[in-house]
């Protein structure tokens, strides 16, 4: 069996969140970063902790003194090169690819996908529609590595151009739902609407003026 102390823990964190006046990782939600609900959920499971971001490297450090912070220097907005950027610090064996917006991930599930993920390229979440989540998932890093320079190289900036060619093992929501019933590791903060459902989740509610930036 795979050991979690095989896998890095790489959350990518350097989208524009336009939405939300600047870093979506930092946006406060009752008094703390969005990211650090996702940060202490996680953190237990591996001692390495990628956190990929764009700029305020100072200020991550000092949120996260655990993690190692990773700034992608490339103009380019897209995940595939926060993953260019940060897999060449991942040292071990597998990756567990995080988004920084997706606050309720539950541990169980990453013991899930590498678990799956022994013996083959990778592990992706798959919907009943066919839609697959690849930023919530687990990789052999060696694999993603390679598939994504081929991809860089032929300027497809695309995730799924990266795992078309990895021996992907794709996970059902059937069977995710024997460790996150709910399947709340897949609420991604986009809108408003998002994050008063996540307050809900959490508990007590938000302030108004928390929530009224957002649509």
């Amino acid at each position: 069996m795979v050991s979690m102390q095989e896998v890095t823990l790489l959350i990518l964190a350097g989208g524009r969140g336009e939405r939300f006046g600047g870093s979506k990782a930092l946006y406060e939600v009752r008094g703390r970063p969005l990211l650090s609900y996702l940060v202490e959920r996680v953190s237990s499971l591996s001692k390495r902790l990628i956190i990929s971001v764009k700029s305020d490297p100072e200020i991550y450090s000092k949120l996260f003194p655990d993690a190692e912070i990773v700034v992608d220097e490339h103009e380019i907005y897209a995940p595939i090169v926060g993953l260019m950027s940060s897999l060449a610090e991942v040292k071990t064996d597998y990756v567990a690819v995080l988004p920084c917006d997706s606050p309720l991930v539950d541990p169980e599930l990453i013991i899930l996908l590498l678990r799956r993920a022994r013996g083959r390229g990778g592990t992706v979440p798959i919907w009943e529609d066919g839609r697959i989540e690849p930023l919530l998932a687990v990789y052999k890093t060696d694999d993603l590595r390679k598939s994504i320079l081929e991809c860089w190289n032929k300027s497809d900036l695309r995730v799924r151009c990266a795992i078309e060619s990895m021996d992907i093992v794709y996970v059902s929501m059937d069977e995710i739902r024997g460790v996150d019933p709910e399947l709340r590791s897949f609420l991604n903060i986009n809108t408003r609407k998002e994050l008063e459902l996540l307050n809900e989740l959490l508990g007590d509610p938000l302030p108004r003026a928390s929530t009224q930036e957002l649509p």
